[in-house]
């Protein structure tokens, strides 16, 4: 299987980063840098195949992201590619299994990542 995480453990592999951004391009639909509560929960729906309850969009927000700047410069809250990178990689550390699970629902094989 490819690698979800760097030598050290403590960021994504080469491979992970590139999935990863693939994944932020695709959910920021209105292209502004930022995943917005609406693009969040579009993640949530892909990956637990039900919408995400306000309340666990806030808990998300509040754990990986925060006030974030958008491309033309606004704040709003939500998730930068950081974000999006630090919630994928507390999740492997966790349980890699989900995480490849997750990334078979965003269409990639959970094995290459391709």
């Amino acid at each position: 299987d490819a690698p979800l995480l760097s030598g050290s453990g403590s960021g994504p592999s080469a491979q992970l980063a590139k999935v990863l951004a693939i994944i932020f391009q695709r959910l920021d639909k209105d292209r502004d840098g930022v995943l917005n509560a609406a693009e969040l929960s579009s993640m949530v729906r892909i990956t637990n195949g039900q919408p995400a309850p306000s309340a666990m969009i806030s808990q998300l927000v509040g754990a990986f992201g925060g006030q974030v700047q958008t491309k033309s410069g606004r704040k709003i809250a939500g998730w930068s590619m950081e974000s999006l990178t630090n919630f994928f990689i507390a999740q492997t550390l966790d349980d890699p299994n989900e995480t490849r699970s997750d990334l078979a629902k965003f269409g990639f094989d959970s094995r290459t990542l391709k």
